[in-house]
């Protein structure tokens, strides 16, 4: 099966993900989306540098995970493919403690891979090294979620380094290769929940998530959330916007250097600072910003007199109180964009 798996795809445009089980994934929900940030830019990179074909090894964790954004940037991204390399196929969810709701998603993505197929027909012994070494040798890059622990990423990451594979291990914080910028990683830790406000927002946000209906944009539209303190009302901002609204992309930054480089990658139709900046310097970049012709800059935030004067002094024209409904904030976006 290798050899016929080299032919239908050249190693030079072909890249694969190794990583950890559930138990071993970031579980806060800040630390989680921090860490989907930066496979999203991870994959990104590496189809600017010429991938086409992301293999994920079709196991719960972080296999699916990589494989969901693999499927979520083809809209972006059409020339790219999804491909999956089970281990074995005969009762393959009957093995490792499938839960169903990582069972159901990696059958949806399944359903929307590119190419799946499996290493073998029954498990065997060793399947599992088997099938990570066809992997590596298929492709010229990896990216890999690898806590340092023992286990099977370790295996797999120490052959692709044999392989001389180059890494991008998306849980090395301090290493990066390539810094994200959907959410940076230079900002302070993700404010506790026990802040009551930030709280409160967060489970209204939530509660809109599961309640409201998808919002549709009639052409591509990308947003940029600026908060540089990346609390939770910006997290609930930033998972209602994905989750509700069909937006070509969301990203988040903190400080005038993430800004730009959102500004370069994304070119931002939608810039919503998320209350009050401590560092001034934010407000600053909206004259960059504004380049754009067609661009709407607005402030998210518990509106009061402090927010207002804010507002007035550096020109941000629209201002939205956080505890109104989240629906009436996107079409009001909508209607000073005219899309």
């Amino acid at each position: 099966m290798s050899s016929d798996l080299f032919s239908k795809y050249k190693p030079s445009q072909t890249l694969c993900f190794t990583g950890h089980r559930p138990e071993r994934l970031p579980q806060g929900v800040g630390e989680l989306l921090r860490m989907q940030s930066r496979l999203t830019d991870e994959i990104e990179a590496a189809i600017e540098r010429g991938k086409v074909s992301f293999v994920s090894g079709a196991m719960s964790g972080f296999d699916t995970m990589a494989a969901e954004r693999v499927i979520r940037l083809k809209k972006r991204y059409p020339q790219i493919q999804c491909i999956l390399i089970a281990p074995f196929a005969v009762r393959f969810f009957n093995h490792q403690n499938w839960t169903p709701d990582w069972e159901t998603r990696l059958r949806a993505v399944i359903k929307q891979a590119d190419f799946s197929i499996s290493l073998s027909e029954h498990a065997y012994k060793g399947v599992y090294y088997d099938r990570n070494r066809v992997m590596v040798d298929m492709s010229s890059e990896v990216i890999a979620y690898y806590d340092g622990g023992t286990g099977g990423t370790k295996y797999t990451v120490d052959y692709a380094r044999d392989q001389n594979r180059p890494i991008f291990n998306v849980a090395d914080y301090k290493n990066q290769t390539f810094l994200p910028d959907h959410v940076a990683i230079g900002a302070p830790l993700l404010a506790s929940m026990d802040d009551p406000y930030e709280a409160f927002t967060y489970c209204k946000i939530r509660h809109e998530i599961e309640s409201d209906p998808h919002i549709q944009w009639s052409k591509n539209i990308h947003a940029l959330i600026i908060s540089d303190r990346c609390g939770w009302r910006a997290i609930g901002l930033y998972e209602y916007l994905t989750a509700r609204t069909n937006l070509t992309s969301v990203r988040i930054a903190d400080n005038p250097e993430t800004i730009r480089k959102a500004i370069k990658t994304c070119q931002p139709h939608i810039v919503i600072f998320v209350g009050y900046q401590k560092d001034k310097a934010n407000y600053q970049m909206i004259p960059a910003l504004q380049k754009k012709a067609q661009m709407v800059v607005a402030m998210f935030a518990s509106v009061d007199t402090v927010i207002e004067l804010e507002c007035k002094r550096f020109g941000i024209p629209l201002m939205y109180d956080c505890l109104e409904s989240l629906a009436d904030f996107v079409n009001m976006l909508r209607i000073h964009l005219q899309v």
